[in-house]
Order: C-alpha cells, then structure tokens, then sequence
C-alpha cells in the first residue's frame, strides 16, 4: 500500500533482516473495527519495543493443516466466501534499494468484496488506505496521503495540500481484480484461481517465521502459514519475489496478516495488517473516486489496453511510491 497491502498488503510488500519497520501493537482480537483513520497522536518512532508472546490461535476442531503451497491456494480459493468486507490499520514500509533509503507509512485499509448494490447492479471490488504519518529517516511527521480504487479509477489525494490525482486504470466496461497476484496494487491472493498463480508463478509453502526478524512481525504471523512466490518469467513480472502469510481469525477464516515484495529494482516493500475486522460497515463516501470538492488537480482518462491494466502505474498504491513529497 503509494503503496498500502502490497505491491499491502500490491500492487497490500531479501531478508527482513535489514528492515525494522515502524513498531506497532501486538496484535489483539479480531473484534475491533478498524475503520476510522489513526488517532492525532503519532505512531512511536522506530526503536526498541517489548516482545509479548504471541497468544495462542483459535482452534475450533481440528487445526488447519496444509501439506504444500497448493493445498494452502486451494483453501484461498474460497477464502473470501461470504465476506463482504475487510478493515485493518495498515502499516506500509518500503526500502529504496539504489538511494538506501526508507519510508514508514501508517494508516488504515477498507476493503469491499464484490458485491451487488441496492440497484441489483453489480460493485467490483474496491478498496480505501488512508495514511496519515510517514516516518523518513529519522522524521516523523503527520502527512495525509490517501488512495481509493473503485475498481476503475484510481483516486489519490493529498487532503491538506488540497491536492488529488485521478486516473482511469481500467477501460470503460473491463473488469479488474486489485487482488490478483502481479495486476492488482494490493497482491493478496483470496478468492482467486490456484491455477491462475501456479500458472504464473513457482510457490513454496515456509515456516511463518522464516525470513522474518522483526521480533512483532514474528507475533503478528505466529500459527500461521507462509507463501513464497517466485516468477516463472522473471523479465516480464514487476517482481523477483512475493511473500504473503495468513494466519486463521477464531472462526478458522484464513486472514493476510502481512505481505513483502521484491521487485525487479531490488525495492522491498512491506505491508503489515493489524486488528484485521471481517465485515465492517463502509461509511458512506468512503470509496468515492469523484474529484474532492475545493481540491485542485488533474483526471487521466485511460489510456492503454484493455487486455492489459497498469498494476505499476506510478503512485499507484505499492507500485513505485513517490518519494518524501508525495508525487
């Protein structure tokens, strides 16, 4: 999440070990809403933070239990099934690898499962991240950057610069999934085709802690499972690597919890998850793609082929952030 969930979470994302992202909560129960955007006060800078031992998973009868990487896509297949929404607090974390540089970002993500209206029509998925503190460096600072996808335009805005963007991504009457793994600015594969993934890529199921170091994000993933990603053509995919770990919420739902990509320019994004709520209430005007009233800015009607959305588009949502300034 420019981004998120994973390009976050993809695109909602080498090693952790030279990465120490933002610390956050440990995380908590499922049970609390994450749909309104973070406190006033600041997210604590980067420093040490007191390890908790993760708590124990829910278990309703048996565990759940995957022999590889397919069975565990087998089982994302139909992960989404009956879901009509996910929020969770977002922290976004990128690793500039040319410049050595590093932005920490935090917010909070909403998204909305496909779905039909009150209208009998049908609403692609979408999604709303909010962030409102960056950390570069050693800078801490409140900077509203938010972004809403409503499953053809693009909206990015910069609320107290009064500044939006708006791009069309998708041809009129196309249709295009920001989940799916090397197209969608948030790469988090849930309800989609094992097939389509093992057609494009070579997966390989790890222990959850494995090439994690971040003694939070070792909690965060704890009693859950590890899916690594690797291109089958490495000179047409946008990434060298996906990682995404899924943990079960009290109901044995698999749930992202954090996701890391490598991309051909050696950039590592990290997208972590936290107080994950399935089926939280979207507030009205939330996944709004129209230009915000009094904002000045620009509209970019779509442009390229049909067959082929721009999951990369520059300051799309884990695609290429922008650096300190936003653009």
């Amino acid at each position: 999440m420019t981004l998120l969930v994973a390009k976050l979470l993809a695109g909602m994302i080498a090693a952790m070990g030279s990465l120490a992202p933002m610390p956050m909560e440990p995380p908590k129960d499922e049970g609390k809403p994450a749909a309104q955007p973070p406190a006033e006060s600041p997210p604590p800078a980067i420093g040490t933070t007191k390890v908790v031992q993760p708590a124990e998973a829910s278990k309703p009868g048996e565990p759940l239990k995957f022999a590889d990487a397919a069975a565990l896509l087998t089982a994302l297949e139909t992960a989404d099934k009956g879901m009509k929404s996910l929020a969770a607090d977002i922290l976004y974390d990128r690793l500039f690898e040319l410049e050595g540089d590093r932005q920490t970002r935090k917010g909070t993500l909403m998204f909305r499962n496909s779905a039909t209206g009150t209208d009998g029509k049908a609403l692609p998925r979408a999604f709303a991240i909010r962030f409102d503190w960056m950390q570069a460096g050693e800078r801490l600072e409140k900077r509203a950057n938010w972004y809403v996808f409503d499953g053809q335009w693009l909206l990015e805005s910069w609320p107290d610069e009064k500044r939006f963007k708006r791009r069309q991504l998708v041809a009129p009457g196309e249709t295009y999934d920001p989940l799916k793994i090397g197209e969608g600015p948030l790469p988090i594969p849930i309800g989609q085709k094992k097939d389509d993934i093992l057609a494009r890529y070579t997966a390989e199921l790890l222990d959850a802690a494995s090439g994690v170091e971040d003694d939070m994000q070792k909690q965060l993933v704890a009693n859950g499972w590890q899916l690594k990603l690797i291109p089958k053509n490495g000179e047409s995919d946008e990434f060298r690597e996906v990682r995404l770990w899924y943990r079960p919420d009290a109901g044995g739902r698999l749930l992202p919890r954090m996701a890391r990509t490598v991309v051909r320019s050696g950039d590592i994004s990290t997208v972590v998850l936290t107080g994950v709520k399935l089926d939280a209430d979207i507030p009205e005007g939330v996944l709004d793609t129209a230009p915000p009233k009094g904002f000045d800015g620009e509209v970019e009607e779509f442009r390229r082929p049909a067959s082929k959305p721009d999951a990369a588009t520059p300051g799309a949502p884990g695609a290429n952030p922008p650096k300190g300034g936003g653009e």
